[in-house]
């Protein structure tokens, strides 16, 4: 978690600017930042499990890591994926969104 309350996102997604296709195997990693209700990108990174056909398991959770990720969030999170946040204190939520705004909403039950 951020130093002041926010929480960081991760999720990646076929496009750098829609939120449409939110699986792990997509081209890009958006990086959010999640603070009093506001939303701010932070980072967006070519996906090595697009681009290396690398598996999930093994790139995410390093790269949210150097991140501070506290949240990776995908319409499907396979267990081995699942695992291996867990293991690095990243949550896993398997949930659709349609906008960034929905982010704010991730942690309210």
């Amino acid at each position: 978690q951020d130093d002041d309350f926010g929480y960081i996102v991760a999720l990646c997604s076929s496009k750098k600017d829609n939120l449409e296709s939110i699986l792990a195997t997509d081209q890009y990693i958006l990086i959010y930042k999640v603070k009093d209700d506001e939303v701010s990108l932070l980072e967006i990174l070519e996906n090595e499990v697009f681009t290396k056909k690398r598996k999930p398991a093994i790139v995410l959770p390093q790269i949210l890591m150097k991140y501070k990720v506290n949240i990776f969030l995908s319409t499907r999170i396979g267990e081995g994926l699942k695992n291996s946040l867990f293991a690095k204190g990243i949550q896993a939520i398997e949930k659709p969104i349609e906008t960034e705004k929905d982010l704010i909403s991730l942690l309210i039950i």
